[in-house]
């Protein structure tokens, strides 16, 4: 006797496919849009808290210490802020003069988001450091170059995808059984 030969079977097998095609394709768009929306989220608001930020600290910015500068604009955007002097052409293309973790070597001087923001005056994007992304805005202060770097993780907002993604494909799964 073979398994599928009764309509009951076929129309159990053919309910069983749609509702796997179906939470492909739902699975398929959420889980990117939301990826890439949360994502840009956190880079609009890290751009605008730090744009804000160097805007109202601007014209007593030389009267600060920097470190006092970063200390107070990382409380202030919830992120990392760093300082980054701009060097020569040569590589690395920044040095660190302050850094609100006390960091300040590393990778960072040659971050991407720092180097595209000289010539614009602005830039912001994700960057990988480490193996880890973060949303960067990237601010140029100084006729020389010098740009103030507001860099946050964005491992919270990717843990929010995965739980999504997890909870996704366990309601598929008990939806096929």
């Amino acid at each position: 006797m073979r398994p599928f030969r009764s309509v009951g079977a076929r129309l159990a097998l053919a309910l069983g496919l749609v509702v796997a095609i179906a939470l492909g394709v739902v699975y398929a768009i959420v889980v990117p849009s939301l990826e890439r929306n949360l994502i840009q989220a956190r880079i609009d608001e890290l751009s605008e808290a730090g744009g804000l930020y160097v805007a109202n600290n601007l014209p007593s910015f030389f009267q600060f210490e920097l470190q006092d500068f970063v200390d107070s604009a990382a409380e202030d955007t919830n992120a990392r802020v760093v300082y980054l002097q701009k060097l020569s052409e040569a590589s690395p293309p920044f040095s660190v003069a302050a850094d609100s973790r006390g960091l300040g070597t590393g990778s960072i001087t040659e971050d991407p988001i720092a180097a595209e923001a000289v010539g614009p005056g602005f830039a912001s994007g994700v960057a990988v450091r480490n193996g880890n992304r973060f949303a960067e805005a990237a601010i140029v202060v100084s006729f020389d170059g010098s740009v103030v770097l507001f860099s946050a993780p964005l491992e919270e907002s990717l843990d929010s995808v995965d739980l999504v993604e997890r909870r996704l494909l366990l309601a598929g799964a008990v939806a096929l059984l």
